[in-house]
């Protein structure tokens, strides 16, 4: 198995059709043979992909609305540059969720599914790759002052939600849940 950490090489592995996911990848980590889809989603996934995002969905955004708001109460300095400046609070949404460093915002493993170079490195065909988000998000070549909390910075295109064909479909429910809960949050009066 790979662990692919950093920034450059996780934003490939991710956005390269080339690796599979899920239940394939899952199966083909036990050994059974994967196959590729050409079409995955039919009518018939849809519910369940509905169902999927009203569970999993609200699940993430209540552990990053929690995460964040620990974030911004551990940092005074930046809630209250948000409370003076609550236009700043798209961006912080978006530094709040590169800056999360909680380990499960591990995203499912890929499997090679052929022999692919990742950013100088050979993957062989078949290798499971696993891309831990919180990692390639701290990446100092890719983000300066990666551990440093600044909803001031400019939005950077983090690993949050996967990269390309991977990237996760609640994104938007989970960014709109979080301005929601952080608006009111700031509505409340400072003590």
């Amino acid at each position: 198995m790979w662990m692919v950490c950093g920034y450059a090489e996780a934003r490939q592995v991710l956005s390269d059709p080339r690796f599979s996911r899920g239940a394939a990848a899952a199966r083909g980590l036990a050994g059974t043979p994967t196959r590729r889809v050409r079409n995955p989603l039919e009518r018939t996934h849809l519910p369940d992909l509905v169902r999927s995002q009203l569970v999993v969905g609200w699940q993430e955004a209540s552990r990053r609305i929690v995460t964040s708001l620990l974030a911004l109460l551990e940092h005074g300095d930046q809630l209250e540059v948000l409370r003076q400046r609550p236009s700043l609070l798209p961006r912080a949404v978006e530094e709040l969720l590169h800056h999360d460093p909680h380990p499960a915002s591990s995203l499912p493993p890929r499997l090679a599914t052929e022999d692919i170079d990742v950013t100088g490195t050979l993957i062989p065909d078949g290798a499971a790759v696993v891309v831990p988000v919180f990692a390639a998000n701290r990446d100092p070549r890719a983000f300066p002052a990666p551990d440093t909390l600044d909803i001031t910075r400019p939005a950077e295109d983090h690993l949050a939600f996967g990269q390309g064909a991977h990237y996760c479909p609640g994104a938007h429910l989970v960014r709109a849940t979080m301005r929601a809960a952080l608006n009111a949050f700031l509505a409340l009066p400072a003590t």
